[in-house]
């Protein structure tokens, strides 16, 4: 019993595969989704999709926000933006976050989308930098 996944950013198409499970960065936490699962919409947050096959994990892939659809045969995952956890380093995700910071604290007049965008800026280098240093254990 396998579940379908195609893994999307704006720019390409990341993932096609059949897995025993995927695991989804949902903004109210994790979510494993099975085949015959119920279908369900949701928001990302920054952080990893989990590959599953034989009740291991086989591949992460880091996704910045997004929405996932799931149906009892597919997972679709729409990502502002994808990056292979090779990718990731701890030094650029943690100078990320100190730009992000930075900029925040450094604002003098912020307007409510200028204040959205940099917390999104926060939690994503907060994400990237998590997930980095779960990487390289």
């Amino acid at each position: 019993m396998t579940i379908q996944l195609e893994l999307l950013s704006p720019h390409k198409s990341w993932c096609h595969g059949e897995y025993d499970m995927v695991v989804v960065p949902g903004s109210e936490g994790d979510l494993g989704a099975l085949e015959g699962h119920e279908k369900t919409s949701l928001s990302l947050r920054a952080g990893l999709v989990t590959l599953f096959q034989g009740g291991e994990a086989v591949k992460n892939i880091f996704v910045g926000a997004g929405f996932a659809q799931i149906t009892p045969k597919s997972v679709t995952v729409l990502a502002s933006e994808v990056k292979e956890v090779t990718e990731l380093s701890v030094d650029v995700a943690r100078q990320k976050l100190e730009a992000a910071m930075s900029a925040l604290t450094n604002a003098s007049a912020v307007n409510q989308a200028d204040l959205f965008k940099l917390s999104q800026e926060i939690q994503k280098a907060q994400a990237e930098l998590h997930a980095a240093k779960e990487i390289i254990k």
